[in-house]
């Protein structure tokens, strides 16, 4: 691999881990690598091909990969995030779509991670999501088997959600990320709830005065759905024993 250190982006397609080595030399120059359909077990085989052991603990910043920002480690046989992750520091978006992971771990190490996709993978729940990343973006967890929304409840920085073909089958569930402030992108197609009577209002519903500013299974909502949740906002403010307050232009709930 001498002849090419200064290589930027490493695609190692259809390799398997075990005829791949010698690359922790392009470990200074790498900003975008991607691994796949090479029967990956663990991160570190990759990141730490050349070393025997390859234990993150024994290793030093000299086996860092810093320029990477960019990973894609998808169809493979990743049971696990091991502690392999915490040699990309910088690392922006991470990819492994199409693996055996269950749970999240290893990534509150990485302060720059924004975006995480994690499709087609063994998740049944989502505890407390937010003790597991930092500042996250962007998480895309279709066909997976999550059924509950509330361990997305305090992801503050998160901007979409992509939830496609999991277990979601009750409205109620939406309430847990209705307060999220950056929330704009939220996708949950292919879920039981999606098939419920009057489904995007009543989901758009829950968030309230930013109804309009979400955008639900990739469409914005219509200005009738808005004049729908409008009416449902204002029945349910009544219900509760408040009175609806209008603007010139527009009521307003809160």
């Amino acid at each position: 691999m001498s002849a090419f250190k200064t290589v930027e982006r490493l695609n190692l397609i259809g390799f398997p881990v075990s005829n791949i080595f010698s690359i922790g030399i392009l470990r200074n120059t790498v900003s975008y690598l991607n691994v796949q359909y090479a029967e990956l077990k663990a991160i570190t085989q990759v990141l730490l091909c050349d070393d025997l052991h390859k234990n993150v603990i024994y290793t030093g910043e000299s086996h860092s990969w810093k320029k990477i920002v960019e990973a894609n480690f998808s169809h493979n046989e990743i049971e696990t995030i091991d502690e392999g992750v915490k040699l990309m520091p910088n690392i922006e978006q991470l990819t492994l779509s199409d693996n055996k992971i269950g749970a999240l771990s290893n990534l509150t190490s990485l302060p720059h991670l924004s975006h995480l996709s994690l499709s087609a993978n063994c998740f049944s729940e989502a505890n407390d999501f937010h003790m597991k990343l930092g500042n996250i973006r962007y998480i895309d967890l279709s066909l997976n088997g999550i059924s509950s929304l509330q361990g997305f409840s305090k992801l503050y920085s998160l901007e979409g959600l992509d939830l496609t073909s999991n277990r979601i089958s009750e409205l109620s569930e939406i309430k847990h990320i209705s307060g999220l402030p950056c929330l704009e992108n939220l996708t949950l197609t292919g879920n039981p709830v999606a098939v419920v009577v009057d489904y995007r209002v009543r989901a758009l519903e829950q968030f309230g005065g930013r109804a309009a500013e979400i955008c639900l299974d990739n469409e914005k909502p219509s200005q009738k759905e808005l004049d729908t949740v409008a009416v449902l906002q204002a029945i349910r403010i009544v219900k509760e024993g408040r009175t609806p307050t209008f603007s010139p232009e527009a009521p307003t709930f809160p």
